[in-house]
């Protein structure tokens, strides 16, 4: 089917519904390739006519296209319960997988923040996560996402940039998804698993950042501090809070390059998921910081922490 084709035969479908007002050509076409999104009607006509060409459902979401249940604020706010922070994490990571425009052009939302760290430092405390699915998570499922967000941590501090990008978020939505959704665990072992789903969120929005794709960033960052809440761990999520937090502080600034936001994290290997070793690990990062004074100028104070 040529792009000419396809456009005629959506103006075709669209006059058939009722909506004679729907345009496009070959050049729409064009444009749907490279991640536009068009308005609705026009995802669902679309999924129709391909549908019909070839003999099969195809949904809207198969097309990389943002369905009428899929918001464009998806992962801006910090969800509080267990099942909305899985059901919005796990949609985030599939919306980036397959490139949706609305993420594709996301900016960063100066407003989403604040309300996100009011929301986790008021909130009641998070019940715990449990799951009733037919997939059983064990400690192994978890110390293999430990580990593997470990190495991707070590693997992009060498080589920067964003280039694991591609992995961590395939590996989010196609592993940490299925146990997300699907997997059965108690209290105990949901703790543990939204802390891993936690760091590994973190990290998958430090690399956005690398990557340029600063909107993306925050949202993996708002939904990795939903997790540190749903862990209990407290220490997790004032380092994320820290990192996003604007204010008069001064930040790091390497000689000759541009400000950048803290990273408190990255440079310590170690996670901070138990909260009662939270002060310890806590010094650790403060001797880090210390440590690292001699090499670094300060930003001036007019000069806000944060992704922007």
């Amino acid at each position: 089917m040529s792009n000419k084709g396809l456009a005629r035969r959506v103006v075709d479908l669209a006059k058939a519904r009722g909506a004679a007002t729907v345009r496009c050509d070959h050049t729409s076409v064009l444009r749907w390739l490279a991640g536009e999104q068009p308005r609705p009607p026009v995802p669902e006509l679309i999924a129709s006519v391909l549908g019909d060409a070839l003999g099969r459902p195809v949904p809207e979401i198969e097309l990389g296209m943002t369905p009428s249940d899929l918001p464009a604020d998806l992962g801006l706010h910090l969800p509080t319960v267990w099942a909305d922070t899985v059901a919005i994490s796990t949609a985030l990571w599939r919306a980036d997988v397959q490139r949706r425009r609305f993420l594709v052009n996301a900016a960063f939302a100066a407003a989403a923040m604040p309300a996100s760290a009011l929301r986790w430092l008021t909130s009641p405390p998070a019940s715990a996560p449990t799951g009733n699915g037919p997939v059983r998570v064990g400690h192994a499922d978890i110390e293999a996402i430990r580990e593997l967000t470990l190495s991707y941590r070590e693997l992009d501090n060498q080589l920067g940039g964003g280039r694991l990008r591609a992995v961590i978020l395939s590996y989010l939505d196609d592993h940490v998804s299925h146990l997300l959704i699907n997997g059965s665990y108690r209290e105990e072992t949901g703790r543990q698993l939204a802390a891993a789903c936690g760091e590994l969120s973190q990290l998958a929005g430090w690399v956005a950042y690398d990557s340029g794709k600063h909107g993306v960033a925050q949202r993996y960052l708002t939904q990795a501090l939903a997790y540190a809440r749903h862990a209990g761990d407290h220490a997790l999520g004032a380092e994320i809070l820290a990192a996003q937090a604007p204010g008069p502080l001064p930040i790091p600034v390497r000689r000759g390059h541009r400000p950048v936001p803290r990273r408190p994290g990255r440079r310590a290997q170690a996670r901070i998921s138990d909260t009662a070793q939270a002060p310890t690990k806590l010094g650790a990062k403060r001797r880090l910081v210390a440590d690292s004074a001699a090499e670094i100028e300060v930003a001036p104070s007019g000069v806000s922490p944060g992704i922007c």
